[in-house]
């Protein structure tokens, strides 16, 4: 029998099996290496539990993206990473260089928020980059005066205008305008050098601001014979001197000649006193201050010292108060005014008078019938 052994069909078999081996190991290796590969660009098996991402909203509540992964959000309350003192991280996840801020959470602009180096202040911007304007600044010292009207003013932050010192509306004034004893421009004096235009019978003129009012008319000219009217009629600057005002004596007041008494010695009640008064263009003295009283008193004693003299204060029933001639409040009704009263007065609402026994303080007749002198005033 003739024998079927082919020694090299053998052998091409077992190049073909070992080909096919060969072949079968390639792919596996090659496999393994896009499956490693693929791991690698998805994060396969990163065990820092997170997950894959490109923009932040890839990302769950509390995370946020950086370098590709969702990580914690770990903040420092005020937009710095607390893991990392020289950087900071906004809502875009950007990690931002030591002195800037991702403020605004858009990755478009960058770290678009530069920390000041001299932290926050009054100018409507977030100096330090915390999401807020001029908080815990403080103002420079001494920016605000504190003497005359604008005292007890203090600072405020008004943002892009800075520090600003709102002081008293009604009576700040600068430059000074007002005659009104106060210290309007808060530089430690009062009413200097104020001074207006005036016109008298004698022309124009200028007159200065003494304590509070304008005084001393300084218009001159001929003029013409001097009367009992309150009037400079002969333009010399003084008043009623050397006029004829009947059973009154012209006093002037020492500091302004403009300003005077006339101390009446026919008797009158206090409302024939008034309107007598008037009629010379004066009107029942207001004294309203401690030196005008005692000047007035001292006044009355050298033209007779016997006598109660009538002045201008007075109760009116339909103001229900105590008031001067021109309607001013006086005291007690205005409890800040001026007191001249006697310990025991006002004991009764009627008019007062300056009482000889008592050395001039002021007494509350028993009506406004009584027959007394009185003193007139021209000016305030």
């Amino acid at each position: 029998m003739k024998s079927t052994f082919e020694p090299r069909r053998i052998m091409s078999g077992l190049a073909v099996a070992s080909v096919v081996s060969f072949l079968s190991m390639v792919g596996r290796f090659f496999a393994l290496s896009l499956f490693l590969l693929l791991c690698a660009l998805l994060a396969c098996g990163d065990d820092g539990g997170g997950s894959g991402c490109v923009a932040p909203s890839d990302c769950a509540a509390g995370e946020r993206c950086v370098n590709g992964d969702c990580v914690p959000r770990v903040d420092s309350g005020s937009g710095h990473d607390a893991a990392r003192p020289d950087a900071a991280r906004g809502d875009s996840g950007l990690l931002c260089p030591e002195g800037t801020v991702d403020l605004n959470g858009d990755p478009e602009d960058g770290c678009e928020c530069t920390v000041s180096t001299n932290g926050e202040r009054c100018n409507g911007a977030d100096d330090d980059c915390d999401g807020s304007t001029d908080e815990g600044v403080s103002p420079p010292v001494g920016l605000c005066s504190s003497t005359g009207v604008c005292a007890g003013t203090t600072p405020s932050c008004s943002g892009v205008s800075g520090w600003e010192c709102n002081y008293p509306s009604g009576t700040y004034e600068d430059p000074e305008m007002s005659c009104d004893s106060l210290d309007n421009d808060c530089d430690g004096a009062l009413d200097e050098a104020l001074t207006r235009s005036c016109t008298t019978a004698c022309g124009p003129g200028t007159e200065t601001c003494v304590d509070g009012s304008y005084q001393g008319c300084t218009a001159s000219g001929s003029g013409g014979a001097e009367t009992c009217n309150a009037t400079d009629d002969d333009c010399d600057g003084s008043v009623d001197e050397d006029a004829d005002c009947g059973d009154c004596t012209v006093v002037p007041d020492p500091s302004d000649p403009a300003h005077t008494y006339l101390f009446c010695t026919t008797t009158q009640s206090w409302g024939a006193a008034a309107a007598d008064c008037m009629l010379k263009g004066h009107h029942l003295a207001d004294l309203e201050t401690g030196a005008e009283h005692g000047a007035v008193w001292a006044a009355a004693q050298g033209v007779r010292r016997d006598r109660n003299w009538w002045f201008g204060i007075h109760y009116d029933s339909a103001d229900s108060q105590w008031e001067w001639t021109d309607g001013t409040a006086a005291y007690p009704s205005d409890s800040t005014a001026y007191d001249g009263w006697a310990s025991d007065q006002p004991d009764r609402n009627t008019c007062g008078f300056l009482q000889q026994m008592q050395g001039g303080d002021w007494k509350a007749g028993p009506d406004c019938g009584a027959m007394l002198y009185y003193v007139c005033e021209a000016g305030d």
